[in-house]
């Protein structure tokens, strides 16, 4: 069955596996390093800026603000609403950060294209080694 006869059902199925998957890729292999590190607002606002400029399509960049996030599954959670980012207490890292500016530059969903333009953009602002992170997300099963 091609991609675009599943059913509603089975392609919000897949969406899920694609954002468990990448939410352990986040989780396990960034604990602990200065993509999770928290940071302030000041900081995270300028790399916003830096990153948009870049890949933000010629769209207005996002207000990024502090705030408590959306409550889900016991957590506080940051989030996108497109020309709003809100970061949670928590999560206000550059990991974060770069994950909500790509939904608020059109990627709603978790998928190959999210993932392709969240690999180039942490292996250029954070300085990580290219094949290291695609070795990581492809043991993720987020890349092939």
């Amino acid at each position: 069955m091609k991609i675009n006869e599943m059913s509603a059902e089975q392609n919000g199925y897949e969406r899920g596996i694609d954002t468990r998957r990448l939410y352990r890729f986040e989780a396990k292999y960034f604990r602990g390093t200065d993509a999770s590190k928290v940071l302030p607002m000041k900081t995270l606002r300028r790399l916003a800026n830096r990153i948009w400029k870049k890949y933000g399509k010629g769209k207005p960049l996002p207000w990024v603000a502090a705030g408590k996030g959306t409550y889900y599954g016991k957590l506080w959670l940051s989030y996108s609403q497109g020309d709003y980012i809100q970061l949670a207490r928590n999560q206000r890292n550059f990991l974060v950060l770069i994950h909500e500016l790509i939904h608020s530059m059109g990627y709603d969903d978790h998928d190959r294209l999210f993932i392709k333009t969240y690999l180039k953009i942490l292996e250029e602002y954070l300085k990580l080694d290219h094949d290291e992170l695609h070795r990581a997300a492809k043991e993720y099963k987020l890349v092939k």
